[in-house]
């Protein structure tokens, strides 16, 4: 019985031992893949926010510094067309152009 028992022993476990380590290696590969693809998925979203966030930023930027390029454009024309030009009251206005005619 020792023999017999010594050679299930021998027959039977390294057969059931290789297929648990295969299988548990194939399983555990199977997670490292699933976390692989976990880890990328959460990368490209990380990624896509942060583009997002980027583009916004820029967008951001370039309507404010149009904005303040208009404004400074415009405060330059006004103060060369005052000091071409040089402004004058309603009062004086009415006086000198509305009530003449001209």
């Amino acid at each position: 019985m020792d023999k017999e028992r010594q050679e299930m022993i021998h027959t039977q476990r390294p057969y059931k031992y290789d297929i648990f380590l295969s299988e548990y290696a194939l399983h555990k590969r199977s997670h490292r893949v699933r976390d692989r693809r976990k880890v990328r998925r959460r990368r490209t979203k990380v990624a896509k926010i942060r583009r997002a966030y980027a583009l916004g930023g820029c967008l951001m930027f370039i309507w404010l510094s149009t904005h303040a390029i208009l404004l400074y454009r415009r405060r330059n024309e006004h103060r060369s067309l005052n000091e071409k030009i040089p402004p004058m009251s309603w009062e004086e206005f009415v006086q000198d152009y509305l009530i003449p005619g001209k």
